[in-house]
């Protein structure tokens, strides 16, 4: 649809394919475009984890002290926002077995040294 008279239309999109922008002609759609590296310490992915509140604060905890008991503070982990953000989402909806379905998910992003 076309927006109504006086009014903007943002569009934003996200896509881990920027080559299939250029060899689709779509690029020069968009007017900016933001970098997101990829996540690659725990301590980044408990940020996510407590700021989305997609979980309870005691499910959070769980998480992260499960977290911290499976693999060092320190360890390497390689993981986008947008897999995690849905990881996050798909267990948060397991009200029965949700933190261990995210912890379970996510481990295989931690790099074992």
């Amino acid at each position: 649809r076309i927006p109504p008279n006086n009014r903007s239309l943002l569009v934003i999109s996200t896509t881990s394919r920027r080559q299939l922008l250029d060899d689709l002609d779509m690029a020069d759609c968009f007017t900016s475009e933001v970098f997101v590296p990829a996540i690659n310490s725990l301590e980044s992915v408990f940020t996510v984890i407590k700021e989305t509140s997609m979980f309870s604060e005691n499910d959070q905890d769980f998480i992260i002290a499960e977290l911290l008991r499976l693999f060092s503070k320190d360890s390497s982990v390689s993981i986008s926002i947008k897999a995690l953000l849905n990881l996050l989402s798909l267990a948060s909806q397991d009200s029965e077995n949700g933190p261990n379905r995210f912890i379970e998910s996510f481990s295989s992003f931690v790099i074992r040294e």
